[in-house]
């Protein structure tokens, strides 16, 4: 379970911020790569070796002709396979692109991992695992719109192999894609409930008012199974809400659980003044258990907070508690 901090956010008309402790940097996969970005060059004093000089107070700018807000990409290349395991990006300014997609080549075309459009307003660094192939040569980083401010650019890059990576014990460490029913509106934005911070909300569009109804839904990059769903609903939890997973047979959502009930109630657990909601098989969930495969999660906030809009901050899902897999293998990726 993640720490719950005591302290309460800041109020609604503050923006949350993505403003992380910059982890260690490692000797990785980089260092044996070559580097090339497209289109070739760079601003002046800002050369592509600044990605892997391990200083994370320096950068890489693209080549000015791109324009402001354009788009440029970084390719690193190995003379033989290698297994990718985590991607981590640095940005030492607050110009986070716009729009990005991590991507590694299979031999004859391109295959995105990430594809990254919901950016914070500012971001130390971001962490891209799981989900890339067991082998390939070539690695991406495609800024396919940079700030509207800036040109495209960041500090560093370390790319860990598939060995030093830990094990997958939260589904949404996978490259998930995620959708909420008041896109492209949202307050605060959908990544917030992956940044393992309780202090920082996703927050709907407000045109849908004070204890309106909204959804968030998660898709996964192949069926999986899980057991647990936990939503770390802060300081305005829902009146009304649903837990549910979409059945491609029947072309439905089907609801696995269904609070109508405001805590403090059995469903909720209270800390600090700080709300999560579990959800689990066998659990009493007010519907069956969930599925053996989907590739869907569906928070169905029916009626939010009297007090607030539709928010929360965190969203785990997890595999068999009893079974932690040694390996992305360990799960079923048909």
């Amino acid at each position: 379970m993640r720490s719950l901090l005591s302290s309460r956010p800041l109020g609604l008309l503050f923006l949350a911020g993505w403003l992380l402790a910059a982890p260690p940097l490692w000797a990785g996969l980089e260092d044996s790569a070559t580097l090339d970005a497209t289109p070739p060059g760079s601003l002046g004093g800002f050369p592509l070796t600044n990605l892997v000089d391990n200083v994370d107070t320096s950068e890489w700018i693209s080549d000015l002709t791109v324009g402001v807000g354009g788009g440029a990409s970084v390719t690193f290349t190995w003379a033989s396979p290698v297994a990718i395991g985590q991607v981590s990006i640095f940005w030492t300014s607050p110009y986070m692109p716009r729009e990005y997609t991590v991507d590694t080549w299979d031999g004859s075309q391109w295959v995105t991992h990430f594809h990254v459009t919901d950016t914070p307003a500012a971001a130390a660094y971001a962490n891209h695992a799981y989900g890339f192939p067991a082998s390939t040569t070539a690695l991406r980083i495609n800024i396919v719109q940079s700030h509207e401010a800036n040109y495209p650019r960041f500090g560093e890059v370390n790319i860990l192999t598939a060995s030093e990576v830990p094990p997958l014990t939260d589904l949404m460490d996978l490259p998930v894609t995620l959708e909420s029913s008041t896109d492209p509106t949202n307050f605060q934005g959908k990544t917030l409930v992956l940044d393992n911070d309780v202090n920082t909300d996703w927050v709907s569009g407000l045109s849908v008012g004070v204890g309106g109804p909204a959804t968030f839904t998660v898709t996964f990059p192949y069926a999986v199974k899980f057991s647990i769903v936990r939503i770390y609903w802060g300081f305005y939890p829902p009146e009304e809400f649903q837990v549910e997973t979409w059945d491609e047979g029947a072309s439905d959502w089907v609801v696995h659980d269904h609070i109508t009930t405001a805590p403090p109630a059995d469903d909720w657990t209270e800390h600090q003044d700080y709300y999560y909601a579990y959800h689990g098989d066998g659990n009493t969930m007010s519907g069956p258990d969930f599925p053996v495969e989907t590739t869907k999660l569906r928070v169905n906030i029916l009626v939010s907070s009297p007090d607030n809009f539709p928010r929360f901050s965190e969203l785990e899902v997890l595999p068999d508690p009893t079974k932690v897999p040694a390996e992305l293998s360990d799960f079923t990726l048909e």
